[in-house]
């Protein structure tokens, strides 16, 4: 063997690291790869002695390293005095003695391989299957609070699959997109807005301005409420019905009687003698 006791005393070294691994102290590197043959390997079977002084020490933790003494199979050290030790950083004191260092054993390993994000199978977003309903801005006046009166008075438009996660920006493109193209879509005024039906007792409206804060699954589960700003109110119960029935008639009646006064009007004439 060669002793190095002469080159760690003309390196003024303060502690002596024997290392089987490439790093140390929480990520430290006290041995400089351009240095010696082969860069450390915990598989290698070779041990890297580091001399480090009183500045080099707390300086690894800003990356600087070591003195670099030698790599090798075996150590042997001969101390005369006490010394502070650590094995595996359990700290000791060591009496006088001759340690003796080297390779116990080599086993081989098993390792998993480690898979590319490439590899990673992701889920498909769950589909909301929903029944758009349109109500119009005198029924969410009177009945916001009155969920069951508004499904009664809604108008269905159709149904549509929407991604779980797409924001209402999304979902306002295109359910605009459906309006426009189908032609089984009822005619949508441009000036409408989303209706939250879950997350109150009651229905609220979400402004056009916070769509994009909003995803579709956050108000709605089954049935999406539009309210249509411009839509005239329809019958949708038999008992509306016949009263719009007998509206429309009674003033198709009273137009009829208008026209008729304004033409006997226009077709008499006035005499007037002295």
């Amino acid at each position: 063997g060669q002793d190095f006791t002469g080159k760690l005393r003309d390196a003024g070294c303060h502690a002596v690291l024997f290392l089987n691994i490439g790093s140390y102290g929480g990520g430290t590197h006290p041995w400089n790869d351009s240095f010696g043959q082969s860069k450390p390997a915990i598989d290698d079977g070779m041990l890297e002695v580091v001399g480090l002084t009183t500045y080099q020490l707390p300086m690894l933790q800003a990356g600087l390293h070591g003195t670099c003494i030698c790599q090798c199979r075996s150590a042997r050290i001969v101390t005369k005095k006490t010394i502070p030790m650590q094995v595996d950083g359990e700290a000791c004191r060591v009496k006088p003695s001759i340690i003796e260092m080297s390779l116990l054993n080599k086993a081989v390993m098993l390792a998993k391989r480690k898979h590319g994000r490439g590899d990673v199978q992701v889920n498909p977003l769950e589909k909301l299957h929903l029944t758009i309903l349109r109500i119009t801005m005198q029924q969410y006046e009177q009945y916001h609070y009155d969920k069951d009166m508004l499904r009664k008075l809604a108008n269905k438009l159709g149904k549509m699959e929407i991604e779980s996660q797409c924001d209402l920006e999304q979902v306002r493109n295109m359910l605009n997109a459906k309006f426009e193209e189908s032609i089984t879509y009822p005619k949508v005024s441009q000036d409408w807005c989303f209706i939250d039906s879950c997350t109150a007792e009651h229905y609220f409206r979400i402004d056009r301005a916070q769509e994009h804060l909003h995803y579709i699954c956050d108000i709605a589960i089954d049935e999406l409420y539009i309210l249509d700003h411009e839509a005239a109110t329809m019958p949708q119960t038999p008992d509306q019905e016949r009263s719009f029935s007998a509206y429309s008639q009674r003033i198709g009646a009273q137009n009829e009687r208008r026209n008729m006064d304004q033409q006997g009007r226009s077709g008499s004439t006035v005499t007037c003698t002295t």
